[in-house]
Formats: structure tokens, C-alpha cells, sequence
């Protein structure tokens, strides 16, 4: 018979909370300036409220720990293409401030003269601090072409993402 998209029934969902508020038909209560009054009140806080919880939600944002894992896969990716200079420039505010380009990039360099990462996996992910100091600290065992070990890797929650706060490489010994 009759059918009505999602986007009409979307449409039409308030109008029953409307005229349970405003009512079309007239009586004594109606004209009464105190209901009056607080149907307003009413109206006004569902509609800000409405309104506002999405908004909220979006302020107090933090970043999921699973989304650690790609931050570090790309990480590794850059590594591998030698993009030293995007690292740096998408890694922590804080990091920035505490390590130069120069001072990250050669570090950087030191892990690919091992050869590029043909493998990586986690093994352990610790997790410290809250707001603007909750960091992930995942380590993961990679293989370059050359070499084994550990990259130890840390990131901060910055603005509901993880960026580079900090990395170290600890070669298995033979």
C-alpha cells in the first residue's frame, strides 16, 4: 500500500512529540500561561539537547587503541619509501618541539641502512597515562632485509589521533 522512505520518516518523527507539546485542539490548559510556558521549556531543552550530544561526543574524542597498529603500519611504509620528512612532520607537537628534523631523520636513516622492512608484527602494546597524556607504546618484531629485532614505538594521543612520539631499535643478538 502506502510506503514512505526513511528520509519522509525521519521528516515526520518529531511531529508527534510536537503536538504532544502543542496540542491542535483548544482547551483551558492551553491558554494557561504557566503550561504554555513550560511546553516551551520543554521544546527548547529537546531540541538543544538533540543538537548538542553530537557535538559533545566530538569535543571528548580520544583515540582508539586499535587504530595504534595503523598508525605504526604507516609508519613502517614510510620508513620503507624513505619518507623521513613525513614522519616528522606527522609525529607529535611535543616530539617536534623536543627533537629536530635533522636530529629524527638521521635516526631514521640508521634503521633503513638495515634495508627495508619486510616484516613486522606486535607483541606486546602497554598503555599509560589519560587526556593529553595517554600514549601507546607498541613493540613490534621486525625483520628487515638485513637484520632482526624489536622496534619499540611510541604514541601520543594527539586530538583523537596517535601520532610518533618517539622510536627505538633493539637488534637480536646472533
Amino acid at each position: 500500500m502506502f510506503s514512505r522512505s526513511d528520509k519522509e520518516q525521519a521528516q515526520i518523527a518529531p511531529l508527534p512529540l510536537l503536538l504532544l507539546l502543542f496540542p491542535l485542539e483548544i482547551d483551558a490548559n492551553v491558554c494557561d500561561p504557566e503550561v504554555r510556558m513550560s511546553r516551551l521549556i520543554m521544546l527548547v531543552t529537546i531540541i538543544g539537547a538533540a543538537v548538542l550530544s553530537p557535538g559533545c561526543s566530538l569535543l571528548s574524542h580520544e583515540a582508539p587503541t586499535e587504530d595504534a597498529d595503523k598508525a605504526a603500519g604507516l609508519f613502517f611504509q614510510r620508513l620503507n619509501n624513505n619518507e623521513y620528512d613525513k614522519i616528522y612532520d606527522d609525529s607529535a607537537k611535543r616530539f617536534r618541539a623536543n627533537k629536530t628534523r635533522q636530529v629524527v631523520t638521521d635516526s631514521l636513516k640508521e634503521l633503513t641502512a638495515n634495508g627495508k622492512v619486510r616484516d613486522f608484527e606486535r607483541i606486546s602494546m602497554p598503555i599509560q597515562g589519560e587526556g593529553k597524556d595517554r600514549m601507546v607504546q607498541p613493540v613490534y618484531k621486525t625483520l628487515f632485509e638485513s637484520v632482526g629485532g624489536d622496534i619499540y614505538l611510541t604514541f601520543l594521543d594527539e586530538g583523537g589521533e596517535w601520532k610518533l612520539f618517539g622510536f627505538a631499535f633493539k637488534p637480536k643478538r646472533s
